[in-house]
């Protein structure tokens, strides 16, 4: 997925989340004001079914009535009361069973009795007067009541305030707010588009021109202005790309200048070559003079003075020489970094690598011995093996493998540089690693140790310095 798709997505899903929690928090509002509203309203009409209620109970506590009576007043001065009330307001007289009277059919003792009805604020407890929003038929109402103990029975009297107009219009404004929140959204995921678009162009640059470096490439340069952070990542990467190009330029030369010292060695060589071969000719089939064997003599010590020299340098082009700075390895540490960098190679060439190390420590130089080893995987790889052993035991450091072999003639030879055992079967590399190898292994104080046998595989190995044991 593209970074810009991303930021889209990201920022889409942020700005969706605010506008769906500011919706839902003005509607929220919108409805609390309008069902407050509506609890006040229906409270002062509850007063008026109050009235009637508790004048039928005052008259009924003096005299001895049946409850069919006494319902039936009830039942009278309730309906009186809701002809004359508001017409959006309607009374409802209930016991625990029974429907006294209930004209909106509305069963206001389950919707106030249950643990979902409020508690009217700032009523006292002793009132109990309660208030719900139910839903009943496709409307609205705000039902408000009290429940009054009289002769042994508990009454429920109660008001119903229909408020369908009131939450219609909250659902309208649900809707409008949740049209006008994705209009938002949509010219929001469109300014966004073309804000980014522009904001992301010089990223596109940077990349492009990272690929250009690639391809080899390495003058070029992006041009992009202003101070801001892509600006300076554009002149870093600039920079690095003036750098990469001086580093390959300085590489380029290096290389140019070793080919010329190699083309002028050699052509050196030839000169002294052919003046000694000619030379040992006359010595050896002319008639010299004294005089002349000397002076032929003279310049042969000469030549071949000068082609030690030439060959001297020679071995300083294609041979690491120097001092070393050894420092104390442990050989798990040294393992694990050999792990890191045989086990995908004899992965892919579908060699079994077995490591075995006694966990002390050794005197040497890193970089150095995983060069060392890895050379040795790879003079086992093109030997034909197909199982390598690296161990290392009380300083002795080896590299062990199945492959064909060498005759016990080739062990001397196989360290020089550029020698090859077979040159028509084995194509790849120069002949530099056995000769590297045993360099590295001089520069340690020791010397590379082989031993072969033809068709069985061969061990090559260093004696390391030992120090303490590693924990």
């Amino acid at each position: 997925m593209k970074l810009r798709t991303k930021l889209m997505l990201g920022t889409q899903l942020l700005l969706a989340a605010a506008l769906a929690l500011c919706c839902f928090l003005m509607v929220r509002s919108l409805r609390s004001t309008l069902i407050a509203d509506a609890v006040d309203y229906t409270a002062t009409e509850h007063g008026t079914l109050e009235v009637v209620v508790r004048k039928v109970f005052a008259e009924g506590s003096n005299e001895t009535k049946s409850s069919l009576v006494r319902r039936a007043a009830l039942n009278y001065q309730v309906k009186q009361a809701n002809m004359a009330s508001d017409v959006s307001t309607q009374y409802i007289l209930q016991t625990e069973t029974d429907n006294i009277f209930n004209n909106c059919g509305i069963n206001a003792w389950q919707a106030l009795v249950s643990a979902d009805a409020m508690v009217r604020a700032g009523e006292g407890k002793d009132r109990n007067l309660r208030y719900a929003v139910v839903r009943h038929e496709d409307r609205d109402y705000c039902v408000m009541g009290t429940v009054e103990s009289f002769m042994q029975e508990e009454y429920l009297f109660a008001t119903a305030r229909d408020i369908t107009h009131n939450m219609a219009y909250v659902r309208e404004l649900t809707v409008y707010y949740i049209m006008v929140g994705l209009l938002i959204l949509a010219m929001a995921t469109i300014l966004e588009a073309v804000f980014l678009y522009g904001m992301l162009r010089p990223i596109g640059r940077l990349e492009n021109g990272a690929r250009l470096i690639a391809q080899g490439e390495y003058g070029n340069r992006i041009e992009i202005k202003g101070e801001d952070e892509i600006g300076r990542l554009a002149g870093s990467f600039n920079q690095m790309a003036e750098a990469v190009e001086r580093h390959v330029a300085d590489l380029e030369q290096v290389a140019e200048e070793r080919k010329l010292l190699l083309t002028a060695l050699a052509h050196e060589m030839r000169t002294p070559v052919t003046a000694i071969t000619g030379y040992a000719y006359a010595l050896r089939c002319g008639k010299l003079t004294e005089e002349q064997q000397q002076e032929a003599l003279d310049f042969v010590d000469e030549q071949s003075r000068r082609l030690e020299r030439l060959s001297d340098k020679l071995t300083r082009v294609i041979t690491t020489e120097g001092q070393i700075e050894c420092v104390t390895i442990y050989s798990g540490n040294f393992f694990a970094v050999l792990w890191r960098i045989l086990r995908p190679l004899a992965a892919r060439h579908h060699i079994q690598l077995v490591t075995q190390e006694d966990g002390k420590e050794f005197s040497g130089d890193m970089d150095l011995l995983v060069s060392l080893a890895v050379n040795l995987y790879d003079n086992a790889r093109k030997a034909g093996a197909s199982r390598v052993d690296i161990t290392f035991q009380n300083g002795r450091f080896a590299v062990r493998d199945n492959g064909c072999g060498m005759a016990p003639e080739e062990l001397d030879k196989v360290t020089q540089p550029f020698y090859k055992i077979d040159r028509s079967r084995n194509r790849e590399g120069f002949g530099l690693g056995l000769a590297l190898c045993q360099n590295i292994a001089q520069l340690h104080g020791t010397s590379l140790e082989i031993q072969s046998v033809p068709g069985e595989g061969t061990e090559f190995s260093v004696q390391l310095s030992v120090g303490r044991s590693g924990k």
